[in-house]
């Protein structure tokens, strides 16, 4: 197992290779858990191209190079001071395999918009419209020190005004999507990532996928929580492509399912996984580790059997993490552990052993007491042991 040690280095590969582009926020990441960077539009009719070679990013590649911690990467600098495993670690991205800091991605993510159905427990409203209706409607969560995920600000609210439609006719927009295809045709991309929000939700998907290179892998990432027919619509578009992956994002099955991917049904979700299986679609799952899906993690792994499936720690908010809960569940945990894959369990081994704070503690009952009452669940569901402790029952 590969522990993170205390940060001496702050090189990650990642800022070289990795670029996502956001179509609805107009702007860019280097990685899934960096800060993004608004996009500068007038500097892409100057040099169409080079959004992978913005002023910003290219400031940030030398500031890693000449070992300085750039701000943007914060969320992985914090993991691996408490020692834990961050994605650059799990990634071995801290070797230092590019050093030149004009570069060419070779993963693009295309992050169609937020439209989305659910409100996945660890979610929040720059990801899901769900959750912007939630937090708009109900107001904020009262959480500690945590960043403005529960608070609608004037920019959400024009975002959450704008369509699809308004969007991909925009100037901007129309810009955006030819700077992807300048960017798969200059480029050695090796893999396409289509994310949201949920994909299928989006109205342009099959143009998208129709623009990008057949000799590419593409992998779509859903949450299946799509009405049936529209799903199955889509389905029977996309069996012709031979390139595209879906990526499923499920960790757990039956009502726990429904509690952490909230907005969907476990028997809706069979059903759009069913219509994957029935028309020969590749498909695997990306499973989001966090103290709420470890509990039963053991059953998901049973239910997808030899389904490829590619683990990610919840880090952020932080009182979702593996470590926060009781040490009774974790002896439970522990006793599972050798049910689990490799990956997994060394995930978990790294994170678990760390003990939680009060701040922690006290957030999650807040947080999960409101996020129940909002959407008529349970909290009966997760073991007593694990709920006595978030309400300090001795």
């Amino acid at each position: 197992m590969t522990t993170a040690t205390t940060t001496k280095d702050y090189y990650c590969s990642q800022k070289f290779w990795w670029l996502s582009i956001d179509i609805e926020k107009l702007s860019t990441q280097s990685c899934c858990a960096a800060s993004p960077h608004k996009i500068d539009l007038a500097s892409l009719t100057t040099n169409p191209g080079q959004l992978f070679n913005s002023p910003a990013l290219l400031e940030e590649r030398k500031q890693m190079l000449a070992n300085i911690p750039v701000k943007s990467c914060d969320v992985c600098w914090r993991a691996e001071s408490q020692n834990i495993s961050s994605r650059r670690t799990q990634l071995g991205s801290e070797d230092k395999t590019h050093l030149n800091i004009n570069s060419t991605p070779e993963i693009l993510n295309i992050m169609v918009g937020s439209d989305c159905n659910l409100t996945c427990v660890y979610c929040c409203k720059q990801y899901s419209t769900a959750w912007f209706a939630d937090i708009n409607t109900n107001g904020t969560y009262l959480i500690d020190g945590v960043d403005d995920r529960f608070t609608i600000n004037n920019k959400d609210r024009v975002l959450n005004q704008l369509s699809q439609k308004d969007l991909n006719k925009s100037i901007n927009g129309i810009k955006i999507i030819d700077e992807i295809q300048l960017i798969c045709s200059q480029s050695n991309i090796k893999q396409i990532d289509i994310s949201g929000g949920e994909p299928f939700l989006y109205l342009y998907l099959r143009d998208l996928i129709k623009i990008l290179p057949s000799d590419v892998q593409v992998v779509i990432f859903t949450g299946l929580g799509v009405d049936e027919k529209r799903f199955l619509k889509e389905i029977n578009f996309l069996s012709e492509f031979k390139n595209v992956t879906v990526s499923i994002s499920a960790e757990s099955i039956g009502n726990t399912y429904e509690f952490i991917r909230a907005g969907n049904s476990w028997n809706r979700f069979e059903k759009n996984l069913n219509t994957l299986q029935q028309h020969h679609i590749n498909y695997k799952f990306s499973s989001v580790l966090c103290n709420l899906s470890v509990l039963n993690f053991e059953k998901f792994v049973q239910y997808i059997g030899d389904t490829a499936v590619s683990y990610v720690p919840c880090y952020d908010p932080d009182y979702l993490a593996i470590n926060v809960m009781d040490d009774a569940s974790k002896d439970v945990i522990y006793n599972n552990m050798n049910n689990l894959s490799i990956n997994a369990q060394n995930i978990i081994k790294g994170i678990i052993e760390l003990p939680p704070t009060e701040n922690q503690r006290n957030n999650l009952k807040i947080y999960l007491t409101e996020f129940a009452r909002r959407r008529n669940l349970t909290l009966d569901i997760f073991p007593k042991t694990f709920i006595n402790w978030i309400n300090y029952v001795v």
